[in-house]
């Protein structure tokens, strides 16, 4: 039965597509049994082989941000399995047809893909590419999207995510799958296998990993980084020394020193630049301006002073540049609070 309302599906679309031809002022007919297109066109000028694909109503769309509708039609394969793939002297175009809205679109066949899938009117701007990349960088909490998007804050989530996994092995089973490579075919089984513990000659083993051990300064060794890098220190312990140029302004000086300090000797777990990483941090003086508005004219006076800072790498020039104008903008946001 099946099979028959597939038939009388293809037929309806073959049919239609005729009778928009001819409405069009074009000459066109069903083509014989067996041929791999479906209507012949007479254009006045050549005869057109055409391949008709139909669907009958929209289908759910998969993978996208929210569940959207559109039809869907599997273009370029044919034959028993799917097996075979249009070429270009076999057939000049394909119609797609809607029997819902009694559409017809057409495409050459150098133009269309294996699977198309056309946009339902009712839902135009709701598919994900219409909302624009800049609506989708407004997300602001990424860590919620992320649980959302993989169902974590949902009930029964292992449920879903199994359902639309085994949706979509069904999709790619149909869509993509069999794979021919010479004489090499390779089919997708949408149906799962088993997971089991233990040896089983022939099925999928579960095993359990470890985290691996960082190691750390002294050959100190935990799979805990934050714990290790605080306690031990960073693995490369060559000595290094980082001069700082600190700017802010004349209300922010003492905290400014305090803040170097801070970094140079730690706090809490943080055991300071020197023993964790092994650098050690310098400075001169603390260089203050009246108002924030003016530490990059102070940057740019100090090099003005020093040009030899300039393209210099021996001088780490850009560490300096670094710890200035970040250390001036934490006076500047301090200040402002």
């Amino acid at each position: 039965m099946r099979k028959s309302n597939e038939l009388q599906i293809g037929k309806a679309g073959e049919y239609m597509v005729c009778a928009d031809l001819i409405l069009k002022g074009l000459i066109a007919y069903p083509s014989e049994q067996g041929l791999p297109y479906d209507v012949v066109i007479d254009n006045g000028k050549q005869l057109l082989k055409c391949q008709v694909k139909t669907t009958l109503k929209p289908r759910i769309v998969l993978q996208r941000k929210k569940e959207t509708s559109a039809y869907i039609f599997h273009v370029k394969r044919h034959g028993k399995y799917n097996n075979s793939i249009y070429g270009l002297t076999e057939v000049d175009l394909f119609a797609l047809v809607c029997l819902d809205t009694r559409l017809v679109g057409y495409l050459k066949n150098d133009e269309m893909p294996s699977t198309i899938n056309l946009r339902v009117d009712s839902m135009m701007g709701q598919y994900y590419d219409e909302q624009g990349i800049v609506n989708y960088q407004k997300v602001i909490d990424l860590s919620k999207e992320i649980k959302r998007h993989s169902l974590a804050s949902q009930p029964g989530a292992s449920r879903i995510r199994f359902e639309k996994t085994i949706a979509t092995s069904e999709q790619l089973s149909e869509d993509v799958f069999p794979l021919i490579i010479g004489d090499l075919r390779v089919h997708l089984n949408s149906t799962p296998e088993s997971l089991y513990r233990g040896k089983n000659v022939g099925r999928l083993q579960v095993r359990t990993l470890s985290e691996p051990v960082v190691e750390f300064s002294h050959h100190k060794e935990t799979p805990n980084i934050r714990e290790g890098i605080t306690s031990f220190g960073a693995y490369q312990d060559a000595r290094k020394t980082i001069e700082l140029v600190p700017i802010c302004t004349n209300t922010l000086r003492d905290k400014m020193a305090s803040l170097i300090n801070r970094l140079k000797v730690g706090k809490y777990k943080y055991g300071g630049s020197e023993r964790t990483f092994s650098t050690k941090l310098v400075y001169s003086s603390v260089i203050t301006v009246p108002s924030p508005e003016e530490v990059l004219d102070e940057c740019q006076r100090l090099l003005d002073e020093h040009p030899d800072w300039i393209g210099n790498t021996l001088l780490d020039k850009n560490v300096r540049e670094a710890a200035a104008y970040s250390l001036g903008e934490i006076g500047h946001k301090a200040e402002t609070k």
